[in-house]
């Protein structure tokens, strides 16, 4: 049987998937609303926030690995079994749509997804019939739809989605993708602006002529309040004042809500967007770039469409590009073509088995499955490969436009660039051996600079030697070591070289997403600049550093006790 290859964008609140049936174009389709319930309702346990809900939302996807059971409309449910159930539905409509199997599937997750978040979602993957899967970051699989998988040049990704940012730098380069830098930060994101919305509707309610006391309501009543909030950010977002609803039944009546203005909405976003910004020109700065070196400032993720997003963004690169809703999935397929070296042939044997043993292949569709499976508002879309224009056809179209001149002009040119083409072609060469260099010879400029102590141009440098070799693990490996080195020279007491160490590892995990050993570095590193932060009083940087450091390694003994007790410090300053 035919195998096809699989573009997957897990999103916050969307499950997308792009494919191409053999002979066909790419395709896309989502799983309806009301069969994916992403949307998780929960107590909120953390009085620590500076304007307190009783319940706080989350997505599905980021309690995957972090909260294995919630709640999902006042039932208890395994959040990895929701997730699997989502990707059996997938696998099941692609394969009865295309009539074939599916061969390898790429996923795009946020770079920050936590390494227990990746193991449970291929866990899920494997348990849906997905048998061999790769994880990209979002930024990469933006990246290499906007390019198609062939153009080159520099992109920085700027993405903003349900659950936080990521900015990631990204070039691309004869058909590979290199992350230079990447950043992110919780927000602003859908989540963060839904919940301030949220905020102002609870506070009105509890300073109106009717007082109600929210902390008794019950998940439908927060479910219920929380769309009204995701509607007000939704009119306020689009220019319009948010008057909806206009009032809100109580038990005690009718509570009417002042309106609130557009100009407002921008004005609270500014600051948390700026901050943002400042994010993406730090990451310009550590990479030795300037915005003038950007050729592609790229949005992506429902936040981005805000027009203030794209006006604030717009001195970070060249051109401001917003991404479809369809582009990770897109940019996920095409790098499943790429991995798997094209489209995947015929096939006379079906799938590998699960380790387990059992063929979880065929197994039938559970009821998230739908009939309907490519939904209306996702028409399937012809996304060609980008090609050179046809000489010759640009040639006729000038002259039947009637500019001769320079029709003929081209194709004296054309003719001029051919024959030295032919010629050189026919000239009989003598086979040569090409020697490939040495790792040594490689990263000579790069060791030098590291053993002269100019860290930062070491950094740099072993960039420039993977970009010379993009097709070699071995050189790929020297210039993650190369990070790893710089960093292991900076102090543990000093807070510029700590500064310096983090953003070195940073980078590196950024190039090797699921290197544990980097990953550790990096949770050790943030725990030592957050240490000397909190000695220096700057409690609410020093607080970002520890929650990095246990999100990095939720192991980190040490980093997890610092932070519970600058957490319990806070609390105690803002009962």
């Amino acid at each position: 049987m035919t195998r096809i290859n699989l573009g997957l964008d897990l999103g916050g609140t969307a499950l997308r998937v792009a494919f191409a049936p053999p002979g066909q174009p790419a395709r896309f389709a989502q799983l309806a609303e009301t069969e994916w319930p992403w949307l998780l309702c929960a107590p909120n346990e953390d009085r620590a926030t500076v304007e307190y809900l009783p319940a706080t939302f989350r997505s599905a996807k980021t309690a995957l690995g972090t909260a294995p059971i919630t709640s999902v409309d006042g039932h208890r449910v395994d959040t990895t079994e929701l997730i699997t159930a989502g990707l059996r539905a997938i696998r099941s409509g692609v394969e009865r749509d295309a009539d074939a199997k599916i061969g390898k599937t790429v996923i795009s997750v946020p770079a920050r997804f936590l390494s227990r978040q990746r193991t449970a979602l291929l866990a899920a993957a494997k348990a849906a019939g997905l048998t061999d899967v790769q994880l990209i970051s979002d930024s990469i699989a933006a990246v290499v739809a906007h390019t198609g998988g062939e153009r080159g040049g520099t992109v920085l990704a700027f993405g903003m989605g349900y659950g936080g940012v990521e900015v990631g730098l990204v070039r691309a380069l004869r058909g590979h993708c290199r992350a230079l830098e990447y950043d992110g930060a919780a927000g602003p994101a859908g989540r963060t602006l839904d919940e301030q919305m949220l905020a102002t509707l609870v506070r009105e309610l509890r300073q109106s002529r009717q007082p109600v006391d929210p902390t008794d309501w019950d998940e439908s009543t927060w479910r219920r309040l929380r769309l009204y909030a995701q509607r007000m950010k939704e009119r306020l977002a689009g220019g319009m004042p948010a008057e909806f609803p206009a009032s809100l039944p109580s038990e005690n009546g009718t509570v009417r809500l002042r309106a609130i203005r557009p100009e407002h909405f921008e004005s609270a976003l500014r600051g948390p967007l700026a901050r943002t910004v400042d994010l993406a020109h730090g990451m310009l700065s550590r990479a030795g770039l300037v915005p003038s070196d950007v050729d592609t400032v790229l949005l992506f993720g429902g936040s981005t469409r805000i027009p203030l997003v794209s006006t604030m963004v717009a001195g970070l690169g060249g051109t401001v590009h917003a991404a479809p809703p369809e582009y990770l999935a897109h940019g996920a397929l095409l790098s499943a073509d790429m991995i798997g070296g094209g489209k995947l042939g015929s096939a006379e044997d079906h799938l590998a088995s699960a380790a387990d043993g059992t063929d979880n292949s065929d197994s039938p569709a559970p009821p998230l499955a739908t009939e309907e499976f490519t939904a209306p508002d996702m028409p399937a879309t012809v996304w060609p490969h980008p090609t050179q224009p046809d000489p010759l056809a640009r040639a006729r179209q000038l002259a039947a436009e009637g500019n001769r001149p320079e029709a003929i002009t081209l194709l004296q040119n054309l003719l001029t660039q051919t024959t030295a083409l032919l010629a050189e072609l026919e000239t009989p060469v003598a086979p040569t051996r090409i020697e490939q260099r040495s790792v040594a010879d490689v990263l000579v400029r790069a060791n030098a600079l590291l053993a002269q102590g100019q860290y930062e141009a070491a950094v740099r440098a072993s960039h420039g030697a993977w970009e010379e070799e993009p097709r070699r693990p071995d050189v790929f490996e020297a210039m993650l070591e190369i990070h790893i080195r710089c960093a292991a020279a900076m102090s543990d007491n000093a807070l510029d070289e700590l500064s310096a160490a983090c953003s070195w590892l940073l980078c590196a995990c950024s190039h090797d997403q699921g290197n544990p050993l980097l990953r550790g570095l990096l949770a050790n590193r943030e725990y030592h600049y957050g240490r000397e932060l909190l000695r220096l009083g700057r409690d609410s940087e020093a607080l970002t550093a520890l929650e990095t450091s246990t999100d990095l390694d939720p192991d980190h003994t040490q980093a997890r006790e610092l932070l519970t007790k600058l957490r319990k410090t806070a609390r105690k300053r803002n009962p």
